[in-house]
């Protein structure tokens, strides 16, 4: 991991047998991805013909982006002509995300080569994925911390095997979330299924099964306003603000920029319901101001730096 959020002191070296924390947010250079995956190469060359959950995390598509000049130059040059200041930095910021995820997918693509080498994809399923997406001014907002708007909860999730227990070329369009990857991958893996998780295998999808239509999945965000909310379907999304009760409702289908709320009080009330029954199933812990006094100096400086503390 490249460490800042992903503190071994905090419990996300849980269950590992090995954690290996890289570079620090703060001392960013251009080369941590190929670093970061070149020892998780190091580590499988190490642990020959043995079983292995490898998680390999990077920072490279995300604030503050340092992805290497020389990216930028296989990418089109930033004409600002016509466009106001703000226009011209919202440009100069998607330009250095799309660098970020151009450099990623780049290491993605020699991971990959690098595994087919060691004749590891034979029977390896690999995840792609992420933790949240990027605003960039819609709805007036920048960022990924204070929200649950698609930009930010919508997320790639890829999973390729190669034994082709996944088909490939095979995607799916409806809703489904992360917290779905844990019982997936046990479910693919032929293991028991954990207790007392959110989550639903989408091997049903994957092999031509029904998947239940009526699967809601949720999100929660400190937005400026207050603690919100939000419950989506393939269709139909909620969003609940606590602080006023006041709720939201948009068809993401016809309206997938969130940009129309629907009035439709029976509408309205289901997606208060599921958001009621939610809550009190004890799922909301957004993390409040308060509690990030108790962070010592160097640790709020990494997330002030990664967005997520002001």
């Amino acid at each position: 991991t490249e460490n800042a959020m992903l503190l071994a002191e905090v419990g996300f070296s849980r269950g590992f047998d090995e954690y290996r924390e890289n570079r620090d947010v703060l001392e960013a250079d251009a080369d941590g991805i190929d670093r970061t995956f070149s020892e998780a190469l190091e580590w499988l060359e190490e642990n020959p013909d043995t079983l292995f959950f490898l998680f390999v995390h990077t920072y490279e598509v995300h604030t503050p982006y340092r992805s290497a000049e020389s990216v930028f130059d296989e990418l089109p040059s930033l004409d600002g002509r016509g466009l106001t200041r703000r226009q011209k930095g919202r440009e100069r910021l998607l330009r250095s995300y799309a660098a970020g995820v151009h450099y990623a997918d780049r290491a993605v693509e020699k991971l990959f080569s690098d595994l087919d080498a060691r004749g590891l994809l034979d029977d390896t399923i690999v995840v792609i994925t992420s933790d949240h997406g990027e605003e960039f001014g819609e709805h007036g907002l920048f960022g990924h911390a204070r929200s649950v708007w698609d930009p930010v909860l919508r997320v790639p999730l890829i999973l390729w095997s190669g034994d082709r227990t996944i088909p490939a070329g095979t995607r799916i369009d409806e809703v489904v979330s992360l917290v779905d990857i844990a019982p997936t991958l046990l479910d693919l893996l032929g293991l028991d299924p954990l207790d007392g998780v959110s989550g639903q295998s989408l091997r049903p999808l994957l092999g031509g099964g029904q998947y239940d239509p009526r699967s809601v999945r949720y999100a929660e965000a400190e937005a400026a306003s207050g603690p919100q909310v939000a419950a989506r379907t393939t269709r139909y999304k909620w969003i609940l603000d606590q602080s006023s009760s006041r709720i939201s409702l948009f068809d993401v289908l016809s309206d997938p920029g969130e940009t129309s709320e629907l009035s439709n009080s029976g509408l309205e009330s289901y997606g208060l319901g599921l958001i009621e029954s939610y809550t009190r199933r004890g799922r909301v812990g957004v993390q409040g101001e308060s509690d990030l006094g108790r962070l010592d100096a160097r640790t709020r400086q990494k997330l002030e730096a990664l967005g997520y503390v002001e």
